[in-house]
């Protein structure tokens, strides 16, 4: 079972790594990536939802600056 949650949480981390480098891009806005991050399956692994998400977005584009 933990090798199923471990898949499932680098799945959805990945997800939103690809996401944020699409932003990173000039590819997609900021209200475009928290869109499509809150429907990536198993974000809640991932400590995001949706009472922080904007917030993990705006700190990690900024810091890519």
């Amino acid at each position: 079972m933990a090798s199923q949650k471990s898949f499932y949480w680098d799945q959805a981390e990945k997800e939103v790594d690809d996401i944020m480098s699409t932003l990173g891009d000039g590819h997609i806005s900021i209200d475009t990536a928290v869109s499509k991050i809150l429907k990536v399956p198993g974000l809640g692994l991932t400590g995001l939802n949706k009472d922080n998400v904007w917030e993990y977005v705006l700190e990690v584009s900024s810091a890519n600056v």
